[in-house]
């Protein structure tokens, strides 16, 4: 594996490409020590830093993949170099190519009960050896949460992923982390709108030159808006502020020591 860590403002974030990424993954489920993955673009970092700022102190098996081009943007402009990053829409294929062949099974939770559906059916579809060994709709109320914990552990699952938003997610697992009987969880935010289609993916054109979030504003503007336009402004503004009073701790590129002790 090849991969850094970048300290980013008091948060530890892994910049590494896609299938770097996998490969901590798969290693995190091979050692069974239940770690979280979770991507950190502009929108997260802005989520963690206003709703769950003690969210990494709570968990230390907390692992933040540094995500998209404002937090490239961000990151270089204060000193830390033009780093990888790494998007879960582009990894989610050889997670699920690694799973099968590993002979890996993961619980799928998240979306509506149609999404959910058929991303599980156009993953069996796509992957033969997949093992989903059970899946579940996003919606429900926190009473329902002991019987969808009793899912998961029944299910016997190796990776837990979570596609429920940010913040939901980070509060599921907030709750319910010390009850789940899994490997590692992934958190893949909207990754079940894309894997069944309900939403389509940017042109490669467009994704190359980094214009995916715009892509997605133009397909639910009114969703997207304040995500695309406050919280911008908030991190760079954020980012600025750091520049201009020197904050020598955000400058610093803190090297990993060891595979053991991140993952």
């Amino acid at each position: 594996m090849n991969f850094k860590a970048i300290y980013f403002n008091g948060l530890n974030m892994i910049s590494c490409n896609c299938a770097d990424a996998v490969s901590i993954i798969d290693s995190a489920v091979e050692k069974n020590n239940k770690k979280i993955f979770f991507h950190v673009n502009i929108f997260n970092y802005y989520l963690i830093n206003k709703k769950f700022p003690n969210f990494t102190t709570v968990f230390e098996n907390f692992i933040m993949f540094f995500e998209g081009i404002g937090m490239k943007i961000g990151a270089a402009l204060m000193g830390l170099g033009f780093n990888s990053d790494i998007n879960g829409t582009d990894m989610y294929s050889l997670i699920f190519e690694k799973l099968s062949v590993n002979n890996k099974s993961c619980f799928l939770l998240g979306s509506d009960k149609s999404v959910i559906e058929k991303s599980v059916e156009n993953l069996r579809g796509q992957y033969n050896e997949l093992q989903i060994s059970g899946f579940r709709n996003g919606f429900f109320k926190i009473n329902e949460e002991e019987e969808i914990i009793d899912m998961i552990n029944i299910s016997k699952c190796d990776l837990l992923i979570i596609g429920m938003g940010a913040s939901n997610e980070l509060d599921f697992i907030l709750r319910n982390y010390q009850k789940l009987n899994v490997k590692a969880i992934w958190c893949v935010g909207g990754l079940f709108d894309f894997i069944s289609q309900r939403l389509p993916r940017a042109p490669k054109i467009i994704r190359r030159l980094r214009l995916e979030w715009l892509f997605r504003l133009t397909r639910e503007p009114f969703r997207k808006f304040g995500r695309n336009s406050f919280i911008p402004l908030w991190f760079f503004f954020h980012v600025f502020k750091n520049i201009i009073y020197k904050n020598r701790d955000v400058k610093k590129m803190m090297p990993c020591k060891s595979d053991i002790e991140i993952f």
